[in-house]
């Protein structure tokens, strides 16, 4: 009996997650995102392009970074909301030592790390009462730095100052609504940008375009 009454209470929540409900992005209401995302890290290392001292340059590169991040839009009309995303992103490898290296080789660690913010306008055109499709344009500021790590004591270990990014950026995303409050979404995008960076002397300026990406869990809040 208790089993049977358990399932019921399940069955009964679940049909309440499914049933129809209109979404709330009408004029007042707010719609936050707890999304993975996935981008592009611009960073660099101390290797110097084109033959020239590694003591006196550092050179540039990017590399593919996963995150997740937390997204607010708030409606101001029934077809405009006004949104920003706060974002942190990472990634990490180890390369073992191959056959033939010598006993005293160690691992290599890599890692990189950034956080970002973005602020936006978004189009919003409603399919239905349970979805949408939004897209628009926005500024971003990302902030990223990496370590490159060959084992305790060795005088290759460094870990970069933080590289400066300011881009401007477009989207195309749409969210489905699973039930009242929570549902499902994601989005597309580009970006544009000018990154910076000065270490002990060194400077780089850059223009890097990337794409990026986002999905997860969107909760939507009545005005």
């Amino acid at each position: 009996m208790r089993r049977l009454s358990r399932f019921a209470v399940l069955s009964a929540l679940l049909l309440m997650t499914l049933a129809p409900a209109a979404f709330a992005g009408a004029k007042g209401s707010n719609v936050f995102a707890l999304q993975f995302t996935n981008g592009t890290a611009d960073l660099y290392d101390l290797g110097a392009p084109g033959g020239l001292p590694a003591a006196n340059y550092a050179s540039a590169y990017d590399h593919s970074e996963l995150g997740v991040q937390l997204e607010v839009w708030h409606f101001m009309t029934d077809e405009y909301a006004t949104t920003v995303a706060f974002g942190s992103g990472f990634f990490s490898e180890t390369d073992k030592p191959g056959n033939g290296a010598a006993a005293s080789a160690k691992d290599f660690a890599y890692s990189q790390s950034s956080f970002n913010i973005r602020i936006g306008g978004d189009r919003v055109v409603h399919l239905n009462e349970r979805s949408l499709i939004y897209f628009g344009p926005g500024i971003e500021y990302w902030s990223g730095k990496s370590k490159f790590d060959w084992g305790a004591g060795d005088t290759r270990n460094y870990e970069t100052g933080n590289v400066t990014r300011y881009s401007l950026s477009g989207r195309i995303g749409t969210t489905m609504m699973l039930g009242k409050t929570v549902g499902i979404g994601g989005h597309l995008g580009h970006r544009i940008g000018m990154a910076t960076v000065d270490d002990r002397g060194r400077k780089i300026t850059w223009w890097p375009t990337s794409f990026d990406g986002a999905g997860g869990l969107v909760f939507s809040f009545g005005s």
